[in-house]
């Protein structure tokens, strides 16, 4: 037992210490921007401003609370990305452990915190980890609520549930799937009664959101989104980012993981431990029907998903994996599995590092604010506008057309730019695009300055003076 315990220490020192690593830049992309942005505002003001957007509220209340004593520090905002991967390792070495062995509880911390996709997410300031954490915690409570049938398992399976809701829709997605599952699992041991008093829990603690969630909803339906149609195409680059390994090894990662799987499946297969089976098939069904809720939506209505919104249900197939091998009584098999997991995120570590220091987002930062300019002028349909707005807080960035639900104060209109107070300004455009002539009119001079990369796109700079 101690030895375990020992193992799961320093297993998550190590993952803990290589995330933090990945931290200490000064790279933000646009929906990074985004969040900073938000968390300047008051409690009242996030939820108002979200409901104009996209996503509930509680990523950004609970990020805001956090860094309440560290001020505007961008280190401080990836460290709370960070903190829900080391929980979930946690929560699933204690409970897995305690539902299955601490050998299972152990490949699980290992594998979940070894898998490349994650890498990215835990020093990305958004919610994605959160989400992860929320609904492996929803499922897992679930599982205990159901064999049990505590009253504390069921108030934490209701807390999670909704906590995952007022995260991310598709993990309010996730959760559904699993009260569903729990529904039927009442239903066969005669307890509906209860799921019924925390469902009705659940639906008055999300009531103060759904107004917000319909309207944002019916916005989705009528209006255009910038989601493309989902092809077969598209679904199969789903698995390029669930499987992300380095820079092109994703697919011999996905092999590498279908190998494992399917060692994983045996293992249950044959396993005497029914309970634990039966609960480890049924996550990797949360994470398959979270993803099929949002193909089949996206097809009927418009399109409304990608891939990154089913990050919330991947813990589970970290689950099936430790699960099924750990029923394995053969060493050499948990030995060759730890390596590969081991193995994909060594291979990948480096790849990320080089991402999150590459500093193309830093760059024009300190371009922009080096340059001068009394304005920022942004005519690319992108991201570049809130890296801009979020590195050079103190100028004005003006569009041509701004977007709901939008944080940035210092983002306004482009009819709003006062030019005669403006003798100096950076134009942002489309790379190769025409320099727009009813923009550089009231300008003495247009020349052309730089280009800048966001996100992998490039733009033209052009420098007006008057």
């Amino acid at each position: 037992m101690k030895r375990y315990n020992l193992m799961f220490f320093l297993l998550t020192a190590v993952f803990a210490a290589a995330f933090c690593a990945l931290m200490f830049n000064n790279n933000v992309w646009y929906d990074e921007a985004y969040t900073l942005a938000m968390i300047e505002h008051g409690f009242a003001d996030i939820a108002k401003i979200t409901a104009a957007d996209v996503h509930p509220p509680l990523y950004y209340w609970m990020l805001k609370l956090f860094m309440l004593p560290f001020g505007k520090s961008l280190i401080a905002a990836k460290v709370f990305s960070i903190i829900p991967i080391l929980l979930t390792m946690l929560l699933g070495y204690v409970k897995i452990g305690s539902a299955a062995d601490k050998k299972t509880g152990l490949l699980f911390a290992l594998f979940f915190g070894a898998m490349p996709v994650f890498t990215m997410y835990s020093v990305q300031v958004r919610m994605y980890s959160w989400c992860g954490f929320f609904v492996f915690g929803c499922g897992v409570w679930a599982y205990f609520a159901n064999r049990d049938n505590k009253l504390f398992h069921w108030i934490l399976f209701w807390l999670f549930g909704v906590a995952a809701a007022y995260t991310h829709y598709f993990a309010l997605v996730s959760a559904g799937v699993i009260y569903a599952m729990l529904l039927v699992a009442s239903i066969k041991k005669k307890r509906f009664g209860k799921w019924l008093v925390f469902s009705l829990l659940t639906v008055m603690a999300y009531s103060p959101w759904l107004m917000s969630f319909i309207s944002q909803l019916a916005d989705k339906v009528e209006n255009e989104y910038w989601i493309a149609p989902i092809t077969l195409e598209t679904v199969g680059g789903y698995f390029k980012t669930w499987y992300k390994c380095g820079d092109d090894m994703w697919r011999i990662y996905l092999i590498g993981s279908a190998a494992v799987y399917t060692v994983a499946a045996a293992g249950l297969l044959f396993t005497k431990k029914k309970g634990i089976k039966t609960g480890v098939l049924l996550g990797v069904l949360v994470f398959v029907l979270t993803n099929l809720t949002g193909i089949a939506a996206s097809l009927a209505v418009r399109p409304v998903y990608i891939e990154r919104y089913a990050i919330g249900a991947l813990p589970f197939l970290a689950l099936f994996a430790a699960a099924g091998i750990g029923c394995i009584d053969k060493k050499g098999i948990s030995l060759v599995t730890v390596l590969f997991y081991l193995a994909g995120f060594g291979v990948n570590y480096p790849y990320d590092y080089r991402f999150e220091y590459g500093e193309t987002d830093a760059q024009t930062g300190e371009y922009i604010n080096n340059g001068g300019f009394d304005a920022l002028i942004c005519c690319v349909d992108s991201q570049l506008y809130g890296v801009l707005a979020y590195y050079a807080p103190k100028l004005n960035v003006y569009r041509p057309k701004t977007s709901q639900g939008s944080p940035f104060d210092n983002i306004h209109e482009l009819s709003e730019l006062d030019v005669s107070s403006c003798h100096r300004a950076a134009l942002f455009i489309p790379d190769g695009a025409e320099v727009p002539q009813e923009i550089i009119k009231d300008f003495n001079s247009a020349q052309y300055d730089c280009d800048v990369v966001t996100y992998g796109q490039k733009s033209n700079v052009f420098v007006l003076e008057r």
